[in-house]
């Protein structure tokens, strides 16, 4: 079960964060700026990819496609998706209450 459950990757195996942030890193998102929303995050909150927070508030992970080539770079968080997005789009969905 366990490798089941580790090959898909919208199943987890460990607890995540309370934002769980997916970031879209296929050849149209990465053109866009997909990576350095990556790295964005990664350094904005000390984690690596695969990662959750100290605080237990935000968790990293990449997406090989969010199927919005044509408006990338896309992230995911939770269960909500946001095309064309850059740092300050970022800062502003993850300070939002609206986003859960």
């Amino acid at each position: 079960i366990k490798d089941v459950a580790e090959y898909y990757v919208m199943l987890r195996t460990k607890p995540v964060g309370e934002k769980l942030i997916r970031i879209c890193t296929n050849v149209a998102c990465t053109l866009c700026g997909g990576e350095e929303l990556v790295e964005y995050i990664e350094e904005k909150f000390r984690i690596k990819v695969g990662e959750t927070s100290k605080d237990g508030k935000y968790s990293l992970f990449t997406a090989h496609c969010l199927a919005c080539c044509n408006n990338g770079p896309a992230i995911q968080i939770n269960d909500k998706y946001y095309n064309h997005i850059s740092r300050k789009d970022i800062d502003r969905l993850l300070e939002s209450t609206d986003v859960k």
